[in-house]
């Protein structure tokens, strides 16, 4: 039984059809048939000899009536001729319309097929997304159990707190400004405070920098990098500037003046040279740290305090930057996605503090 709005066709439909054609083939091939032995009857009824009953010499030639004999004969088979050739014709026709039907049959069944099975992953899939949802709704539901009761076993186990220690934070307004005077910087990367000796490193490239001019007389950029200094090393280009007209004109050349051109610092970028560097919030707070020893040396109305600060690490930062304000300290704090390294270029911007 076919469904409502089902368009495929069955094999039961393949069938009906072909039994149809089959059957009309074989009524017409016994039709011929019959046709044909009816006609060579009758031929051979007219060539047989009939007894003569009157000897008498008839007024008419008997050779005309045979003539005429022959005549209607050959009339008679040449339109069985036609007959069977329009029959072949049916015929032909019939088969081809039976191929042609075939195929579209054919197809239609593997179209069928197709959308079933496309159907059939359909609801495989459907089905495993049903039971991963009911699995995550019990382990959602296990795991609120679990949280519940570890709140009250921790509410029943903590000592009552007879007074709260209070501590006022005084902070900045919320009006920031650039930052003109001596940074001191450090990176906040995986809840990790780590200082970055940015003056020292750009000062070795000050101090490579004749090297790197005498390289530039034929070309139009370097690249180099600075030993380490602390946890970090310095990636850096230096270009030529293209001065003249004929630099501009011929600049895919390469340059046209060796002796007179000006270069600069294009480009740096800080690489971290150890994967697990610095140190927490409770070893930078303490007396002996990195953090408090590089501050001890640096006073507080004359330098500004940059935090280069990750995702991960900004409670990190709150933390450090509200003992930087206790201690007078000015704080800047420059946000980085994941995975962005540290780096600058002359087209940057300044740091603004608060």
């Amino acid at each position: 039984m076919r469904r409502n709005g089902d368009t495929s066709f069955g094999s039961d439909s393949f069938l009906d059809v072909l039994s149809n054609l089959v059957g009309i083939v074989l009524i017409l091939v016994v039709l011929v048939a019959a046709r044909i032995k009816d006609w060579s009857g009758r031929v051979a009824l007219e060539d047989s000899p009939k007894p003569v009953e009157n000897p008498v010499p008839a007024a008419a030639s008997p050779s005309v009536s045979e003539a005429d004999n022959q005549e209607e004969t050959v009339r008679q088979l040449e339109s069985a001729r036609q007959q069977w050739q329009s029959y072949c014709q049916r015929l032909e026709l019939a088969k081809l319309h039976l191929a042609a039907e075939t195929q579209s049959l054919l197809a239609a069944e593997y179209q069928r097929r197709h959308w079933q099975e496309q159907s059939d992953r359909t609801q495989q899939q459907w089905h495993r997304w049903s039971e991963s949802v009911k699995e995550l709704e019990q382990q959602l539901r296990e795991l609120e159990q679990s949280l519940q009761r570890l709140s009250e076993k921790q509410a029943a186990t903590l000592p009552t707190v007879s007074r709260r220690e209070v501590r006022a934070l005084h902070y900045w307004l919320p009006v920031s400004r650039p930052v003109f005077s001596h940074e001191v910087y450090f990176e906040c990367y995986q809840q990790r405070v780590t200082p970055v000796d940015l003056a020292g490193l750009l000062q070795e490239v000050r101090q490579k920098f004749p090297e790197h001019l005498e390289q530039l007389r034929y070309r139009w950029s370097v690249e180099g990098q600075t030993s380490q200094h602390g946890a970090f090393a310095l990636r850096y280009r230096i270009v030529r500037n293209a001065d003249s007209p004929l630099d501009w004109l011929f600049r895919e050349q390469g340059p046209a003046d060796p002796r007179y051109f000006s270069a600069g610092l294009a480009y740096w970028e800080v690489v971290p040279m150890q994967a697990i560097r610095g140190e927490t919030l409770e070893q930078a707070l303490s007396e002996s740290s990195v953090f408090r020893r590089l501050l001890a040396q640096v006073p507080p109305e004359t330098a500004v305090l940059t935090f280069f600060v990750y995702p991960e690490s900004i409670p990190l930062y709150r933390a450090l930057r509200d003992w930087s304000y206790q201690a007078g300290y000015t704080v800047a704090a420059r946000p980085l996605p994941v995975g962005m390294p540290i780096a600058g270029s002359p087209s940057g911007s300044r740091s603004r503090a608060q």
